[in-house]
């Protein structure tokens, strides 16, 4: 079998491994760091630089059908808020963590919201820890026009209006269920558009927002 589909490190290549040892060290120490973004009033909390081998594993997992990385995923971002919860940043009750949205495209070739599994892993997280959290799938994307080669106040400017409240789940919400302290939840984040556009949305419907967490940054 393995001769028709040959078994490779998603993070390097190497033969015959799901993950070899160094890329699965890799993933399974997130380094904890704070994102600056100046245009957004939320700390955004990222586990890894978006280089090398957790560049090659996240694409393996989003677009080339490595679902056997899931598990090293969520690993990853349970230990992530494992560490926030150390550090006393997120000490809160009431929790509800949102995915951010993918597109419908994107829906349909991945045949997954990828976000899903990371607010997922989170909310497992903190539940484990005694954190009452839910998982809020709340937010959908409208189709805009692609934004490759846009530069960073581009990108904004299209993000305008992209994403939306599911209005169908938003409206079945209980008051208890509204009232929650919200995470955004996120698995790159490039220049932030996204991120601010989340934010604008849940915002404006009465949320309260408490910070963003990602899996990776393509900033320093």
């Amino acid at each position: 079998m393995r001769l028709i589909w040959p078994l490779n490190c998603a993070g390097c290549g190497e033969c015959d491994v799901h993950l070899c040892k160094k890329c699965e060290e890799v993933i399974k120490t997130p380094t904890l760091r704070l994102v600056v973004d100046k245009d957004c009033n939320y700390p955004i909390y990222a586990a890894f630089s978006y280089t090398a081998a957790i560049r090659r594993i996240m694409l393996a997992f989003k677009d080339g059908g490595r679902f056997d990385m899931l598990a090293y995923i969520r690993y990853a971002v349970r230990k992530m808020t494992s560490n926030l919860l150390t550090l006393n940043e997120l000490k809160f009750e009431n929790i509800g963590c949102v995915p951010a949205p993918s597109s419908f495209s994107s829906l349909k070739r991945r045949q997954m919201l990828q976000t899903g599994h990371l607010a997922s892993a989170i909310v497992s997280q903190l539940r484990a820890e005694h954190v009452d959290a839910i998982e809020l799938d709340i937010l959908k994307q409208h189709t805009k026009k692609k934004q490759v080669n846009y530069s960073g106040e581009q990108r904004s400017k299209n993000k305008s209006g992209s994403v939306q409240l599911k209005i169908s789940k938003a409206m079945t919400l209980s008051s208890q269920q509204r009232t929650r302290n919200i995470i955004l939840v996120d698995d790159i984040i490039t220049t932030g558009s996204t991120t601010r556009e989340c934010i604008r949305v849940l915002e404006n419907a009465g949320f309260r927002v408490l910070c963003v967490i990602v899996l990776c940054t393509t900033g320093s």
